[in-house]
Parts: structure tokens; sequence; C-alpha cells
């Protein structure tokens, strides 16, 4: 505003609209109504005093007009201008995402994404986690959501961590095809807990007879491999990847091959010098074909199985911390380690294994066999006889 003239009030003969204010915007001279003498001398007042701003400081009374009515909303509804602020920011933010992809459902994008990781050669049950994971994890947020949005969800999620890999590896390839300007869980933060450090749990020895005389006799291998030779429970027994098959065992030379296909950490590793009393409980295979799962029936049998139908709890991967914990002791840690496959070394095998067992119980644990357990067990049935 260049013009210097000042605004001023007049008296109408209106009796809704009875007062109005002469002012100058772009040199052009303008009116403005009032239903109130204050209302119309507050408002020529501000022009008034922004005429003795220098002009690039100066807003025009349109937008002052405009400022006061926005501030008086904002004081009405208890918000303040950084709300306002935020609310703009959300608004301009989706409709520049909508003016990139306005056709893209957030379905077609998991589907689109799922198709694209299948070609990429993805694990199967890499495929099948995400398939399951990403409609629930963005089932109350769009697509396209804001930063803030990302964060809340991370704040929010029941495992953080796990929300955060997963959603950060499907925006990332949002990204790259264009279709959301960058990944915003990339720079979102996981919240700060303190967890107690709980060692691993251990089955004892009683309980380990106890377990085996309750498994039917054609899931005690799989158990066994667990048990006595520390293999993952995922490398035996997992639906949608690769598991052991019967041909991994050679009898002859008391080996026990763990394809890298099979393996956790896709790496491939060969066990030997294994404690003797696996090979009676592994011997029912040896007449099975080689390429049979070691696993009897399907994954969800094993899961009914091992959570409903024995007696013995077990905690996840209880089986293979059992193996180190007594291997420590009978096999010697660095043995132990190799059959376990640790490639971080002692420092991390000592920080979950060391300490949970002695000499003895390992010794006693490493002589379960089949026809002790049958002793135990036939002890039991006399003793409540």
């Amino acid at each position: 505003m260049s013009d210097k003239k000042n605004a001023y009030v007049s008296k109408m003969t209106s009796k809704t609209i009875p007062w109005m204010v002469y002012y100058y915007e772009d040199e052009k001279r303008k009116r403005r109504y009032f239903a109130s003498r204050a209302e119309a001398e507050h408002f020529a007042a501000e022009i008034n005093k922004e005429l003795l701003l220098p002009t690039d400081f100066q807003i025009s009374p349109n937008e002052r007009y405009a400022f006061t009515n926005i501030k008086a909303k904002l004081d009405a509804s208890g918000l303040s201008f950084d709300d306002l602020l935020k609310i703009i920011d959300r608004q301009v933010s989706e409709r520049a995402l909508e003016a990139i992809a306005p056709k893209m459902t957030k379905e077609a994008a998991i589907d689109r994404f799922i198709k694209s990781r299948i070609e990429k050669g993805l694990r199967n049950i890499s495929i099948m986690g995400y398939e399951q994971r990403l409609p629930r994890y963005l089932k109350n947020y769009s697509l396209y959501m804001t930063q803030e949005d990302a964060q809340r969800l991370i704040d929010n999620a029941a495992s953080p961590l796990h929300f955060k890999r997963t959603l950060s590896g499907f925006y990332a390839w949002l990204a790259e095809q264009n279709i959301v300007p960058e990944n915003i869980f990339k720079s979102v933060k996981i919240p700060k807990t303190i967890a107690d450090k709980k060692p691993a749990s251990v089955l004892s020895v009683k309980d380990a007879y106890r377990l085996f005389s309750e498994l039917p006799e054609k899931w005690q291998p799989l158990f066994a491999l667990m048990a006595f030779a520390g293999i993952r429970p995922g490398e035996v027994c997992a639906e949608f990847k690769e598991v052991m098959k019967i041909g991994d065992i050679d009898f002859k030379h008391k080996k026990i091959t763990v394809r890298a296909e099979v393996a956790k950490d896709r790496k491939f590793r060969i066990l030997e010098n294994l404690p003797e009393n696996i090979w009676p409980w592994l011997e029912p295979l040896r007449q099975g074909h080689k390429d049979m799962k070691i696993m009897p029936n399907a994954y969800v049998s094993y899961k009914r199985l091992k959570d409903e139908k024995i007696s013995v709890k077990l905690p996840k991967d209880i089986l293979r911390h059992s193996f180190g914990s007594y291997g420590y002791h009978k096999l010697g840690a660095e043995h132990t380690i190799e059959i376990m496959g640790h490639i971080t070394g002692f420092g991390v095998f000592a920080k979950h294994y060391k300490g949970l067992a002695n000499k003895s119980d390992a010794d006693a644990y490493f002589a379960i066999t089949p026809e002790s357990v049958a002793l135990e067990l036939s002890k039991s049935i006399k003793n409540a006889a």
C-alpha cells in the first residue's frame, strides 16, 4: 500500500449495517460496512496504524480483516496459531501427495509392493510377513500420511522396532516408485524403554524327561534336534520356507548339515561331534526318504502339540537355549558355539548361556535317551501305583 490517505468512519442510514469505513488499497478508494461503531473505528484505527509502517512491513486491509476473524475463531475454539499452522501444513502436504499419485489406493500400493518383492526373489516367509502386517499396521492411517502421523503410529505400536522395519521397507519402495515423495519412516524415532535383563529360559533335566515321555514317537526326532543339537526351530519346523530334511542327516559319519537356504543367517554349517544321546532319538528317521521333511506333519500341528498337547511349557527357543547352557559345561564353549552357529562369537554366547547350568546337570541332560526316558516313565508308573 503506497497511498498514505487515512481511513475514516462514516455514518450510514441503514439499520442493519449503519457504519462504513472508507480506506485506500492499491491506490483505489474502497469501503467496508460494519454493524457497530466500535468495530468500524477499530478497523479504521488499525489501517491508519499500518500506514505509519515502512511499505515492506504493511499488510492490506483485507488481510488484516481476515487475520482478525481468524484470531477471533481461534480464541473461541481454544486453538493457537501453532495449531493452525499444523493444520495448514497437513492440508498442503496431503494435496501435494494427492497431486503426485491421485489414483493410488493403499490396497493397490501394497499389492504392487508384494509383487515387486516376489519378482526380486524375497523368501516366502518374508512375503507372507508383509502380506499379513502391512494391512494391519496401516489399518487406521492413510497411505499419504504425514511425518507426524508416522511418528504417532510408531509411538503407539505394540512392537515399535518391528513396525518401523516393515513400514520403512514399504515406504522406501513407495519413494523409489514416486508414489510418495520420501520415506517418512526413515527418520521416526523408536520410543526408549528400559527392560529388565532376564536370562534365557532353560529346561530342567526333570522337565526334559517329562517332555520326551509325553511326545508322540513321530515327533521325538524333531524335538531332539532342537534339544540336543541346538537346531533353531525355524530351521527344522516352519511354513513357507525351506526346512531340514532326512537327507541332511548323515548317519554313517554322524554329521548333520544345515543348508544355507535353511539356516537363519543363510550360512551353510556342518554339525560334528554331537552329543551321543542324539543319535538314538534320530534312529527312526534312518529308513525315511532323503527328501522327506523331519517335521512329520504341518506346522499348525507342531504349534498345537507344543502349546496344547504337552504339559511342559516351552517358551520361544527354550530347547536351543537349553542346548547352549548345558553344552557350555559338557562340550565346551568353543565347540558349542560352532554347533549353534553363533557367528558373533563368545561374547554373545556367554551373555545368553553362561552360568545357567552346571556340570552335573549337563551330564544328566545329555544322558537322556529313549531308553532312559522309558525307564523313568516306568518308575513313575510304579510309584504312582
